[in-house]
This record gives C-alpha cells, sequence and structure tokens, in this order.
C-alpha cells in the first residue's frame, strides 16, 4: 500500500507497473478483507461479466441488507 500513498496521481501509473511487472491479472490486498482485481485479459473479463455462477457479492454488502433489504444492489441473483 505504500506505492499508493502518493494519492489520486500515482494510482494508475502504480496500476499500470503492476500490470506490466505481474502480467495481464493481478490481484491487490489493501486488507484483511478488501480485494482489487485487475485485469486487461478479455476472456477473463467476459467469463467474470457473464457466469451465472461467480455472482456472490462481498461480506460488505451485509450491512446494507437492513436498509435496502435484497434488491438490485445487495441481490445475489439467488432465488429462495
Amino acid at each position: 500500500m505504500l506505492d499508493f500513498a502518493g494519492g489520486s496521481k500515482v494510482y494508475l501509473p502504480v496500476l499500470k507497473t503492476y500490470l506490466d511487472e505481474y502480467g495481464d491479472t493481478v490481484l491487490i490486498h489493501d486488507g484483511p478483507f478488501s480485494r482489487l482485481l485487475i485485469t486487461v485479459d478479455y476472456e477473463l473479463t467476459e467469463y467474470l461479466y457473464s457466469s451465472t455462477v461467480e455472482i456472490n457479492k462481498s461480506d460488505q454488502y451485509k450491512i446494507l441488507h437492513g436498509w435496502l433489504g435484497d434488491g438490485l444492489l445487495t441481490s445475489s441473483g439467488i432465488v429462495l
């Protein structure tokens, strides 16, 4: 996370450096629960967006259920 200490001005250049150094897909952990997936792999992006299996939201969305219920933002797509 020290790479991002320069604020918003260094954010995109740092991500570009990661992609150049580590390849087309980079997973960044910025805390115990927070992850960021950066990819320029078209096939992976197409798979993730079209998948009917990989649609679970992160645990952070559970906070919103009491306020919003099951809606577009909080739904996992599973009908109970």
